[in-house]
């Protein structure tokens, strides 16, 4: 995982996945198998969230309401984030028939 830096990420997704056998060891040779890859992009996706609150929570020194606003967007982002990413994941899921 790397940091994002820019509005556009790129990556890949496999095509053909490597592949193992067997192998009878002794100097044999080995199994190999081809591998494809295709590349990827994607554009990041953006939060924001604002609050109309009474300046008396500011001028008068109590953090604590500014404190819960704070604390319920993160807890609002990271639901929304995590909803967004398990839906792309089954989207994007590859179909395994376990032979």
């Amino acid at each position: 995982t790397k940091p994002l830096t820019a509005m556009k990420m790129w990556g890949f997704k496999w095509k053909k996945r490597a592949t193992v056998d067997e192998y009878a060891g002794n100097k044999k040779d080995i199994p190999s198998s081809t591998v494809e890859t295709e590349a990827l992009e994607a554009v990041a996706k953006r939060y924001a969230g604002g609050w109309d609150i009474d300046r008396i929570f500011v001028d008068l020194g109590d953090a604590s309401v500014i404190n819960s606003i704070f604390a319920h967007a993160v807890d609002d982002y990271r639901l929304k984030t995590e909803a967004a990413v398990a839906k792309t994941i089954q989207e994007k899921a590859t179909a395994v028939d376990g032979s």
